[in-house]
């Protein structure tokens, strides 16, 4: 419940945002000026509004991806070493993470009188996020425990024409699409008695089918 409450506060929150304005607080406010879904055969430009209208969601608060940390391993494979169960709550899947969005091209200025068109190339990256450290045998029992594919890292690059306006500062920023699953990490020991029980929240990036990842390339302008 407490997710669909999100997903709806984050939709509420799209439908009020100006479609060309994002930053808040700055004297001269970044606009988005266009925006592109990746997709299996490339880019393929979207209105701002179906952009804002994806479900989103926050992975903040979560660990960035990073190597789990080595537990203790049973050398001798003894029977009597503990072992872990993730069970799976629910999910959120393809959803947008605006909290991951960031700037992934150099910025380009035109100091013109006319629109100018450059050759902008971006590069984005995501690793998967989580709400506490595990041990690499734990991180292994919430993969296998999750019921979508997981990805630990996705990345791709590419460099696409933009066209900046007159006394504007142009660049790419990139909001990546993430699956979400929730539950309890659980522990047992080697009679089956549960002796511990840990809440996970764990977000995966989505990738296509050649493994590319997942999101929105949006091009962004503010005044020089």
């Amino acid at each position: 419940m407490k997710r669909a409450l999100a997903l709806l506060v984050c939709l509420a929150v799209s439908a009020a945002v100006s479609p060309l304005t994002f930053a808040e607080g700055a004297a001269s406010k970044p606009q988005i000026v266009k925006a592109y879904r990746v997709t299996e055969n490339g880019l393929q430009e979207v209105s701002i509004q179906e952009y804002l209208n994806h479900p989103c969601a926050k992975a903040s608060g979560n660990y960035p991806g990073s190597s789990a940390v080595k537990g203790n391993v049973n050398p001798g494979g003894r029977i009597t070493a503990d072992w872990c169960r993730y069970d799976e709550s629910g999910t959120l899947e393809e959803v947008r993470c605006s909290d991951l969005r960031k700037r992934v091209s150099r910025y380009i200025e035109n100091y013109t009188q006319l629109p100018q068109t450059y050759s902008g190339k971006y590069a984005a990256a995501q690793k998967y996020q989580i709400n506490i450290s595990l041990t690499t045998e734990k991180f292994s029992a919430v993969k296998a425990g999750v019921s979508f594919t997981w990805e630990d890292y996705a990345y791709q690059e590419k460099t696409e024409a933009m066209s900046v306006n007159p006394g504007c500062r142009g660049w790419w920023e990139f909001e990546p699409i993430m699956n979400n699953s929730y539950g309890y990490l659980k522990t047992f020991s080697w009679l089956g008695e549960l002796k511990a029980q840990e809440w996970v929240d764990a977000w995966s990036p989505n990738t296509l089918s050649d493994g590319r990842l997942d999101g929105y390339l949006l091009y962004m302008e503010e005044p020089l």
